[in-house]
């Protein structure tokens, strides 16, 4: 596989992410659960944390970058109990669904750069 397809195949799981964390950063204002200071402190910070990586992937692809970026997003899942804001519906249906959008989206692209750089083996004549 190209360079060229491989990108085509991988970018749009890059631009997702990073578009997760734009509407992670936005959501307390759009929700309008800012006044919940610690679910709207949550989500600008884990928003602004899933661009960089993000962006760092965009870069250049590590394997590290990926799995930090699940581990971001369990924590994201479960971050409203462990803070205390998990009675604030808007919040916590949202950075679940974000939180699991993520998991899923880096382990997507941890799969698909599996199948894209590693060459199927090749039986012996």
């Amino acid at each position: 596989m190209t360079d060229a397809s491989k990108r085509l195949v991988t970018n749009w799981m890059d631009y997702l992410t990073m578009a997760l964390g734009f509407w992670l950063f936005l959501s307390p204002g759009v929700l309008a659960f800012n006044e919940t200071k610690a679910a709207a402190w949550a989500a600008f910070l884990i928003g602004v944390a899933v661009i960089a990586i993000s962006v760092a992937v965009r870069s250049k692809f590590r394997v590290w970058e990926e799995w930090l970026a699940i581990a971001l997003g369990a924590a994201t899942v479960v971050l409203p109990w462990i803070v205390g804001f998990a009675a604030d519906r808007k919040a916590t249906w949202n950075l679940v669904a974000c939180g699991l959008a993520v998991v899923a989206l880096a382990a997507l692209r941890l799969y698909t750069e599996k199948l894209v750089v590693t060459p199927a083996p090749v039986k012996a004549a």
